[in-house]
C-alpha cells in the first residue's frame, strides 16, 4: 500500500514551523489562541432596565416591517383610564411592536408641575424619560432629560435650538390645581420637539424615498401647543417641511376648522382630506383612485395624526363621575355610567377603527 500526501500542505507546515522557531529564538511568543466570544450580560433586574430592554427589541424587530407614511399619536393623562378603554388595550396587543406606551412627565421638560402624561404612539424612536418619581426629574438634571443634540439636515431639525433653559429645584413649585386652565393643559415644546424629531427621523432612516413635506394634523389641538410651536420654528427660518393643521370644537387663534370629532364615524377621513386640501391638494386629488398610503407616498408626503382626546372623563378628578372600575379576566376597566363618557367612549372607538383601517398596524 503506497501513502500519499498533499506537498502543498506539507511545504506550508515547514514553513510554519520554521516561523515558529525565528520568532522564539528572537524573544518572541507565538500569541495565546483568541477565546470564544462570551454570551451577552443578562438583563439586570429592575422595571427601567426592562422597559429599555423591550424597547430595543422593538425598533431592531419591527421596525423595518414597518415602512408607512401614516403615523398616529395620542396623548391622555398617564393617571387616567384611557389606557384601559378597550380598544386601546385591543391595539396594543394586536398591533404589538408597531405601537407603543410611551410614559413621561411634564416636570422633565421645562414646567414647573409634575403632569405624568401617556403616549400611544407608532412613532417607535420617541423615548421620552420615564416619569416622575420613577426618574426624578430637574433636582437631579438640573435641564430637560433627553433632547438630542444630533443635527438632521435632511429634515431641517437642529436640536441645538430647541432646549429651554431652566432653573435647577429641590421639588416641584406648581400643582396642577394652582395652574390655569391653559397651563394645565399645554403640553411642553422640550417635549413636542422630541416627539417630531423622532418622527421625521424615523422617515429618513426607513422611509421610501425623500420625504418633501411632513404634515401633522391635530386633531384636538386646544390650546394650540403644536401649532404654537411649528409656527415658532418657522419664523426663526426652520422646520420648513413641517406643516400643521389644527381642529379643535370651539374657535381659536390657531384652529384652521372647528369640527365635532364625534359628530360621524368617519371624522378623522373627513379631517384628514381638509388638512390635505390646505397642505398638499396633489394627494386629494390621487384620492379617487389611489388608496390614502399610496398617494401619500406617491407625493413623498408623511402624515402625523396627533390625538389629546378630551380626558374629562377619563381623568383622576372625572372617574368618580363618570366611570365605574370593574376587574375582568382581560383586566381592569372603567365602565361609562354617564352620557357624556359613554359618548367619549364611543368617539374613541371611532378614531381606533380608522387608525386599524389606514395605518398598515394591523395585519
Amino acid at each position: 500500500m503506497m501513502l500519499t500526501f498533499n506537498t502543498e500542505e506539507h511545504e506550508q507546515a515547514q514553513v510554519d514551523t520554521a516561523m515558529a522557531a525565528e520568532a522564539e529564538t528572537s524573544g518572541l511568543h507565538t500569541p495565546p489562541p483568541m477565546s470564544p466570544p462570551q454570551a451577552p450580560p443578562p438583563i439586570k433586574s429592575g422595571y427601567r432596565y426592562k422597559l429599555r430592554a423591550q424597547r430595543r427589541l422593538a425598533r431592531t424587530q419591527f421596525q423595518d416591517a414597518r415602512v408607512h407614511p401614516i403615523d398616529i399619536c395620542f396623548e391622555n393623562p398617564l393617571d387616567g383610564a384611557f389606557k384601559y378603554h378597550e380598544g386601546v388595550v385591543a391595539l396594543l396587543t394586536d398591533a404589538k411592536g408597531l405601537v407603543a406606551r410611551r410614559e413621561t412627565s411634564y416636570c422633565h421638560y421645562g414646567v414647573q408641575h409634575r403632569k405624568r402624561t401617556l403616549f400611544i404612539t407608532s412613532v417607535l424612536q420617541f423615548e421620552p424619560c420615564l416619569p416622575c418619581p420613577t426618574i426624578m426629574c430637574e433636582p437631579l438634571r438640573g435641564k430637560p432629560a433627553q433632547l438630542r443634540r444630533d443635527v438632521d439636515h435632511t429634515t431641517e431639525l437642529d436640536l441645538n435650538d430647541l432646549e429651554d433653559s431652566v432653573a435647577p429645584r429641590t421639588r416641584h413649585g406648581d400643582t396642577i390645581a394652582t395652574l390655569g386652565k391653559e397651563d394645565r393643559n399645554r403640553i411642553p415644546f422640550p417635549l413636542l420637539k422630541l416627539l417630531i424629531y423622532a418622527w421625521c427621523k424615523n422617515h429618513v432612516k426607513y422611509g421610501v424615498g425623500t420625504i418633501r413635506v411632513y404634515l401633522i394634523v391635530d386633531v384636538f389641538s386646544g390650546w394650540g401647543s403644536l401649532t404654537k410651536l411649528v409656527n415658532e420654528m418657522h419664523a426663526q427660518g426652520k422646520w420648513g417641511k413641517i406643516k400643521v393643521f389644527s381642529n379643535d370644537i370651539v374657535c381659536r387663534d390657531h384652529t384652521d376648522i372647528e369640527f365635532d370629532m364625534a359628530s360621524t364615524p368617519d371624522a378623522v377621513a373627513i379631517l384628514v382630506r381638509f388638512a390635505l386640501r390646505a397642505h398638499t391638494p396633489l394627494v386629494l386629488e390621487e384620492l379617487g383612485q389611489l388608496s390614502l398610503c399610496d398617494a401619500l407616498w406617491k407625493h413623498h408626503v408623511a402624515l402625523l395624526v396627533h390625538f389629546s382626546t378630551p380626558c374629562e372623563t377619563y381623568s383622576v378628578d372625572g372617574l368618580g363621575t363618570h366611570r365605574r372600575r370593574q376587574a375582568t379576566a382581560e383586566g381592569l376597566r372603567y365602565n361609562p355610567i354617564t352620557e357624556k363618557a359613554t359618548r367619549a367612549d364611543l368617539m374613541n372607538s371611532q378614531i381606533l377603527e380608522w387608525i386599524r383601517r389606514e395605518c398598515g398596524l394591523i395585519y
